[in-house]
């Protein structure tokens, strides 16, 4: 598993914007980024195992989308969620929790990123196949600054935005 002061494994990354700008509803516009973009740039990356389960809905990207501020004010450029939902699941679920431009909601759908950077969990026993494992890092000059993972999926202790706001 990768850890901190490793290089960020290249990635590719896909995700929803708006096609109307009067309108963050309306999101037809298929992007795709990759950890090369973050190039010269301070990211806050964390990982969920899905959309719309609880843990990952109810503390985990909301703590994020509270915090926003405080954390873009530590110098950060911008903070990305990575899950293996696909980008019409991550974008509903933008919506619903009032993400929009505050986190960027990305998909690694078949985990090929989480897999090379080890930060990868089979949860197929809770039928949801492989999935990612609940972490947070801050990824600059192409290197894992700050990598926490939790041990499990159920808690956000060490992978909330609480925890890595006093690190930045």
């Amino acid at each position: 598993m990768s850890k901190a002061g490793d290089s960020v494994p290249e990635g590719k990354f896909s995700f929803l914007v708006p096609s109307d700008a009067n309108n963050q509803d309306v999101c037809t516009e298929l992007k795709r980024i990759s950890t090369k973009d973050w190039k010269g740039k301070r990211v806050v990356v964390f990982g969920v195992p899905g959309a719309f389960t609880p843990t990952c809905h109810q503390q985990h990207l909301p703590g994020f989308v509270e915090k926003y501020r405080e954390i873009l004010d530590k110098n950060v450029d911008e903070i990305v969620m990575i899950c293996a939902n696909d980008p019409w699941v991550n974008d509903a679920w933008r919506r619903e929790t009032k993400a929009t431009g505050k986190v960027t909601l990305l998909c690694d759908p078949d985990c090929t990123w989480a897999k090379k950077t080890g930060l990868s969990v089979d949860l197929s026993e809770y039928d949801l196949g492989v999935r990612h494992k609940r972490f947070v890092a801050l990824i600059q000059d192409e290197t894992f600054k700050i990598l926490d993972v939790e041990e499990g999926t159920d808690d956000v202790t060490l992978s909330g935005a609480q925890h890595i706001l006093p690190k930045l």
